[in-house]
């Protein structure tokens, strides 16, 4: 600022007390409006959200406790943790499943891989097309994760 700004400019900066519960709950309510619902948005704030309801307890935190804390549709919160899991399993690729446009073909696509047996590269392979594509439908998402599960033909030498 001040490259733009004489010296003698001054700037109120407000500042306001906030509780960390409140600071997360605003942070969640704008990021969703900032960044239109993204897959990773969503994925970390759900992290967070988890991290900050269990810290110093040792319970289970669980969708319902979640969705009522962030104040978001219990669905969301389900298909997130679905997402988070299967990545923290190794089932899905982190970079294949944050490239989906949506976060129905982001759960769509972890759902599909499952038992599949595809490669990091086969998976963000996958992902790019289905982005690519325009049509981010379940059955679409889960079409394209089976073409490039299916084996593929050898050529046979003559």
């Amino acid at each position: 600022m001040q490259e733009i700004y004489p010296d003698d400019y001054e700037v109120e900066e407000p500042i306001k007390d906030l509780s960390d519960e409140l600071m997360l709950k605003i942070m969640a309510n704008e990021n969703m409006d900032e960044w239109q619902s993204s897959v990773a948005v969503i994925d970390e704030t759900v992290r967070a959200t988890v991290k900050f309801i269990g810290s110093g307890i040792n319970n289970h935190i669980g969708y319902v406790e979640v969705s009522e804390f962030l104040g978001w549709p219990l669905r969301r919160v389900v298909d997130s943790f679905a997402r988070i899991n299967a990545i923290k399993s190794k089932q899905v690729d982190k970079q294949a499943v944050e490239s989906l446009p949506t976060a129905k073909a982001a759960t769509a696509f972890t759902s599909a891989t499952k038992g599949k047996d595809l490669t990091t590269g086969q998976q963000r392979r996958v992902a790019k097309r289905i982005a690519k594509s325009e049509n981010y439908s379940p059955e679409k998402v889960r079409l394209e994760v089976e073409r490039e599960a299916a084996p593929k033909p050898t050529k046979k030498k003559v």
